[in-house]
């Protein structure tokens, strides 16, 4: 279905002006949009690609220009790109093969000098390709370019000779003759063909050094050091940051000329002499995938000083220094750390420097943050924060820990975890066998597993305990828990295992009881949130439990949790509604409240709460307290009607007219400033209704019907009104009615009139 054009055209006008400004991730985000309305529009794919290239996520790019290309199998640029990314990768049979096909397109194009450019990037990359040096041989001679082409032609015969096709390169050497039939170097191919000797091998096209080192490094195994014994398997964290650091530091002799990318932060008080960084680059990534350490390490230090500062370099010296001293190790790794690429493998190398050391304190710290990075990365990102912020205590209390076995068991127990080639695969089983969390709660951190001192082994249990409650075997699976306790008698999550499954086994109480002592337990460890978890999942199979809903609003309380301690506080008062205790209810109610308060919580929910109270008291009939509360429900909503209603009705009951009359008239008063004064007719009609011999309500009625101008409804409780004071012989008030009647013009304006001179004539005899 075809996307929005108006969209498409503005999203891609911004993305040309972001990258007009080189605000590339920017313009990437721009591309995307443009594309999601026209997913196959090839110039939005090839600009995406180049966004992506700028910010050196190649291989994102790459994915864009293969799909541009395929969109567009005739467009030679997105190959052209291809072929560039793929020789910035180190790939270079996949970006010679993109380059030749880039130079096929340009040819068909009729664009030869585009050909001739990406022939000869092919040819950088293979000095020997005879397809590629014939067309360019070729296409040279056609544009009239004789020099050029016979140097060519000498190349390709070159390689004909050395592959034993001698008559090709007999015939190659003749055609060069033809071209320029007096040509040294011509001249000397045939007299050495005659001679029968080796034609001069084809010159190496400059600038292939940086896509060479490149494929280096990828084919690059790195070697187990004969220090570091416990690299005992490639893709470790330590051997994928090292190789990381490798393609970094090649990738840096493509922006040679670049001062941005080549430094991150130039080294203080020196300048940058990119030819000297280039050259010890090269040459330390040569030794080092050869294996000659010593001299990478002495070229790597020489591009330092040339002015190289990155993570990557530091990361790099810091693993070649590792085993052999000590001090520059732990110098460069403390650069290296700061970086997320090589913080990983930075802690757990500075752990396994400081263990050596029998400095186990700071080895177990070390190890510590490297476990929390690590685990990190097995969760989704947006939880990744409160990770972090939960092994923060769990960090600190390892550093305060003095006793060195313990120390040792923490570093030898972190190391053996993470330094082996499945440690991703090894956390996320572990991962599995933590208690699962409700939705949107933060996991728990793996250290609350991994540190047990027979970590593998719970792992192990934990999961024949999980197998066995799944196939339906709870009492085996408890007899498998009850006997993990004897391994980690301390580990809590096995305790809630054996609570999780009481409660398969309809053991309620039992459960209940097993759950609020782990609670307990982990609110004494500071481990607040994991203790609240476990409370609010008990209360969803046991709603009533009131020692389980207490602890978990102290809980909450102390956790500075106050919305949800309201929360549950409000539920808790309705499990005293249940049990009949009112008495329980309101004062758990007001606690509620007192938290609103506290919290300044939303008006809502106090005012709900006060509805709640009084609503208690007026069950009790303790009208004198309904009165209280409905007073601060009217302070807190002074136009609310039902309050007001409330407030009039209970003051009248207790012979409280006159505060009943001034409650009524405020909150007429009220409404009349803002405009509304019709809307307390409903509530006035109500209360007149039920309290009939209220004369001064039925008054006001009359009045509040006037201001309206609902006159005829006026005269009709005025009318009643005056009988009502003329049964009650209270004449000067009848008379005083009867005026305000006349006042609003009735239609029996003469009939009024005659009945007021009657009984003014009467009050007179």
């Amino acid at each position: 279905m075809p996307g929005n054009l108006k969209k498409f055209q503005q999203a891609m006008n911004q993305g040309h002006s972001a990258a007009w400004d080189q605000e590339w991730e920017k313009a990437s985000q721009l591309y995307r949009q443009a594309l999601e309305e026209f997913p196959d529009n090839a110039m939005a794919l090839i600009n995406l690609g180049l966004a992506l290239f700028e910010l050196k996520r190649y291989d994102e790019a790459l994915v864009y220009y293969i799909q541009a290309s395929k969109v567009s199998p005739n467009d030679p640029l997105p190959p052209e790109k291809i072929g560039g990314i793929y020789e910035r990768l180190g790939q270079i049979p996949e970006a010679i093969k993109s380059y030749m096909h880039a130079a096929e397109l340009h040819l068909k194009g009729r664009d030869a000098q585009k050909a001739i450019e990406n022939y000869a990037k092919t040819i950088s990359l293979d000095n020997d390709n005879l397809r590629a040096r014939t067309r360019l041989s070729l296409i040279l001679e056609r544009m009239g370019r004789k020099e050029d082409a016979v140097g060519e032609y000498l190349a390709t015969a070159s390689i004909l000779q050395r592959s034993g096709d001698l008559q090709k390169a007999a015939q190659t050497v003749e055609h060069c003759l033809k071209i320029l039939p007096g040509n040294a170097d011509a001249l000397q191919a045939r007299e050495l063909l005659q001679n029968r000797q080796l034609l001069p091998l084809p010159k190496k096209s400059k600038g292939s050094t940086a896509s060479l080192r490149m494929a280096e490094v990828r084919q690059y195994d790195t070697p187990v050091p004969a220090t570091a014994s416990s690299w005992k398997k490639p893709q470790d964290p330590v051997t994928e940051a090292r190789q990381k650091s490798l393609v970094q530091l090649a990738s840096f002799l493509f922006d040679a000329t670049d001062e941005n990318a080549l430094l991150q932060t130039p080294a203080r008080g020196k300048a940058i002499d990119f030819e000297k960084v280039t050259i010890h680059l090269g040459q330390a990534i040569d030794a080092q995938t050869h294996g000659l350490d010593d001299e990478a390490i002495e070229e790597l230090e020489k591009a330092h000083e040339a002015g190289l500062d990155h993570p990557a370099l530091s990361f790099d010296l810091g693993t070649l220094w590792f085993g052999k001293d000590s001090r520059r190790a732990i110098r460069y790794l403390q650069q290296s750390l700061r970086n997320t690429d090589y913080a990983l493998a930075s802690c757990i190398l500075l752990g396994k420097i400081y263990q050596k050391d029998k400095n186990l304190k700071e080895a177990a710290s070390f190890f510590m943050k490297a476990l929390c990075l690590a685990d990190v990365q097995t969760i989704a990102p947006q939880y990744a924060e409160d990770l972090r912020k939960q092994y923060q205590p769990i960090i600190e209390a390892q550093y305060q820990q003095t006793d060195q076995k313990t120390l040792e068991r923490i570093a030898a127990t972190i190391s053996n975890q993470l330094l082996r080639s499945d440690w991703r695969a090894f956390l996320g089983i572990a991962r599995q066998q933590l208690p699962a969390q409700p939705r949107g709660v933060p996991p728990l951190p793996l250290a609350n597993v991994l540190l047990e001192s027979s970590s593998s082994q719970v792992i192990e249990i934990i999961a024949n305990i999980k197998d066995l409650a799944n196939r339906g075997l709870i009492g085996s699976a408890l007899e498998e828990a009850y006997q993990a306790l004897y391994i980690a008698p301390t580990f809590l999550p096995i305790h809630t295992m054996i609570a999780e499954l009481l409660l398969k086994e309809d053991l309620v109480q039992e459960a209940v009881e097993k759950y609020l002592v782990v609670a307990r337990l982990y609110h004494l460890r500071g481990e607040t949130p994991q203790a609240i978890n476990l409370l609010q999942q008990v209360i969803q199979f046991s709603p009533m439990n009131l020692p389980v809903r207490n602890l978990l609003i102290e809980l909450l309380r102390s956790n500075g949790m106050i919305q949800e301690a309201i929360k549950e506080t409000i539920e808790l008062a309705q499990s005293y509604e249940f049990l009949a205790d009112l008495e329980k209810m309101r004062q758990t109610l007001t606690e509620a409240l007192r938290l609103c308060q506290e919290a300044k919580a939303d008006r809502s929910t106090s005012l709900k709460i006060l509805y709640q109270i009084a609503d208690i008291d007026m069950q009790r009939l303790d009208w004198h307290q309904a009165i209280r509360v409905f007073e601060q429900i009217r302070t807190l909503q002074p136009d609310d009607p039902n309050a007001r209603s409330r407030l009039v009705e209970l003051n009248f009951r207790l012979g409280q007219d006159k505060i009943a009359l001034s409650e009524i008239e405020s909150y007429v008063s009220l409404l009349e400033n803002s405009g509304k004064l019709e809307k307390t007719i409903p509530l006035l009609e109500s209360l007149v209704k039920s309290f009939p011999a209220k004369i001064d309500l039925r008054k006001l009625l009359a009045e509040v019907y006037a201001r309206c101008k609902q006159v005829n409804q006026a005269i009709k409780h005025l009318d009643i009104t005056a009988n009502a004071l003329l049964d009650q012989k209270d004449t000067r008030g009848t008379i005083e009615v009867l005026h305000r009647i006349i006042s609003l013009n009735p239609p029996n304006m003469a009939e009024y009139q005659a009945v007021l001179n009657k009984i003014k004539g009467e009050a007179e005899i």
